[in-house]
């Protein structure tokens, strides 16, 4: 069986929760997560951006760094990069297929986060990496990224999302994703809701880790100038390429870890936060006429995207392209997208969780949506349109519109992307 087939199987198995699997995968690799460093991070939304912005600063500050994240826009590649490269291709299909030779006779084989994960701590030993920075997948407790000891853990904003494995409650989703906080091992906390705060002082105070709350820190905005964000974080000025106010919340969770924790000279961080590119979130891909695309998905990441429109752009209304999977809280997202909407156009990603555009038309109730099939088939109309647009909903959409505007930049690995969608 080659890597191909058995990473077409491994897909076929879904996903599961819990870590016994991923141990003794990672033990038959030769346990590579006990010879690194991490920094690992949980959280519902702002965990990739708050990745990036201590990615880039480690890496302005002199050290081999690992970035590992998910899901992929374009490229499997993209999950497993250092200092802003992506796993050759020839590498990652090498150890993926060490891997299924590993695991070939298993009673229950590894899952394909599993594998993608085990993958990345393979590479990082590999190419000996100084310091990794660890998104987790899912939650945090029996997420497969869990079976490292990191050198701090960092929770950023909790919300309601994969409630059916998670839980209900911002309490028990918190409690999931405080299952990274480790032993005596220090944890930086972003989270501003009070219930979700609760479960994760909990966790700390039970593991003795302490506990480092960004609501502590003293901050100024002081606005978006010349396409960056600029402000000051205890009297000490910073430019941020990433856009928003919720980006402002992630810089302040990354500086706390980076700066209170890990002593990572302040002139690093500051020029790591103003390089960081984190494609999909307010990523501007054609300035006159604007087009943004940007990976909200679902209620609080788009009340944050609508805000951060506001702030950019004014009142100037936009063409709205959306599409969302099934299972997102979509219909908490139609009034903040009619909020800033001058023409909605509704189109299905290519996914199969995708929902119906005919579902979610009937929820729009002040502006009547067009609806396309698919992406691909409107993007002429798109390019050629003198009106700002927004294209959202989703980072499978915000994938497709990339490749469809740089085709020419996506690594070409057809066979291995067509089985692993993103």
């Amino acid at each position: 069986m080659t890597g191909f087939d058995f990473l077409l199987q491994s897909r076929k198995l879904g996903m599961k929760l819990g870590l016994e699997n991923m141990e003794r995968l990672a033990k038959a690799l030769g346990s590579p997560e006990k010879k690194l460093k991490f920094i690992h991070i949980a959280g519902t939304n702002g965990k990739g951006s708050t990745a990036a912005f201590c990615a880039q600063a480690l890496q302005e500050a002199g050290y081999r760094t690992g970035l590992f994240t998910s899901p992929h826009l374009i490229s499997i590649t993209e999950r497993i990069q250092i200092n802003g490269v992506p796993i050759p291709e020839e590498q990652i299909t090498a150890i993926i297929n060490e891997i299924a030779e590993l695991t070939r006779a298993w009673d229950h084989p590894p899952t394909f986060f599993e594998i993608i994960t085990a993958t990345a701590l393979k590479y990082f030993e590999t190419e000996k990496v100084e310091w990794i920075v660890w998104e987790t997948g899912l939650g945090g407790r029996l997420d497969s990224t869990n079976i490292v000891t990191p050198e701090v853990s960092i929770l950023t904003q909790i919300d309601y999302d994969h409630q059916e494995f998670l839980g209900d409650t911002l309490f028990k989703i918190a409690h999931e994703k405080a299952g990274i906080i480790k032993e005596g091992i220090p944890t930086v906390c972003g989270v501003k809701d009070p219930e979700a705060l609760l479960a994760i002082r909990e966790r700390a105070k039970k593991q003795s880790s302490l506990l480092i709350e960004t609501a502590e820190l003293q901050w100024v905005d002081l606005g978006i100038k010349g396409k960056k964000q600029h402000l000051e974080i205890e009297g000490i000025p910073f430019q941020l390429s990433l856009l928003g106010k919720h980006q402002i919340q992630n810089a302040l969770t990354a500086f706390t870890a980076l700066f209170a924790v890990l002593k990572i000279p302040v002139k690093s961080i500051q020029r790591g936060f103003s390089k960081t590119h984190w494609p999909g979130r307010f990523q501007i891909i054609r300035e006159n006429p604007l087009f943004v695309v940007d990976g909200a998905h679902n209620p609080s990441s788009m009340k944050q995207l609508i805000e951060t429109w506001k702030t950019f752009c004014g009142e100037t209304k936009a063409t709205i392209v959306f599409g969302v999977m099934a299972d997102k809280s979509y219909p908490l997202m139609v009034d903040p997208i009619e909020s800033i909407a001058e023409k909605i156009i509704l189109l299905k990603p290519n996914h199969p969780r995708a929902a119906e555009p005919s579902v979610i038309s009937a929820l729009f109730r002040n502006i009547l949506p067009e609806v396309h099939n698919d992406l691909s088939s409107l993007w002429k109309e798109l390019q050629t349109t003198k009106k700002p647009i927004l294209l959202t909903g989703s980072l499978f959409l915000v994938g497709e519109a990339l490749q469809l505007h740089q085709p020419a930049s996506v690594t070409p690995m057809p066979q291995l992307n067509e089985l692993l969608k993103p």
